[in-house]
């Protein structure tokens, strides 16, 4: 496992920006810090690249079933078919103190 050094730093700050909540659902369970440009493409550990999802959130975006367009969320067809996540689908998402930048996969 690779310990990325500014993981820490970058969860604290970017879940501070969204007051601990998922950005999508609000809730504060199982909240993650997740990069909006991944650490592999060389995405920035800064507060502006980053928003507090749900881990299975946080999983979709990953998998490129979820994304975001106009500070909505964008679902993959397929996660449009889940019973679960369907109602998300161009839900708007929460205001950060910060503004992130958001890019489309």
């Amino acid at each position: 496992v690779k310990i990325r050094m500014d993981q820490a730093a970058f969860r604290r700050d970017v879940l501070d920006n969204w007051q601990g909540k998922c950005a999508i659902t609000g809730s504060s369970l199982a909240v993650e810090a997740c990069h909006i440009i991944s650490h592999a493409k060389q995405g920035k550990p800064s507060v502006e690249n980053g928003i507090a999802l749900a881990a299975d959130l946080h999983h979709l975006f990953d998998n490129d079933d979820l994304n975001f367009m106009n500070n909505k969320v964008i679902l993959s067809e397929r996660a449009q078919q889940e019973e679960r996540y369907k109602g998300l689908h161009n839900k708007f998402i929460s205001q950060p103190k910060i503004p992130v930048k958001f890019i489309n996969k």
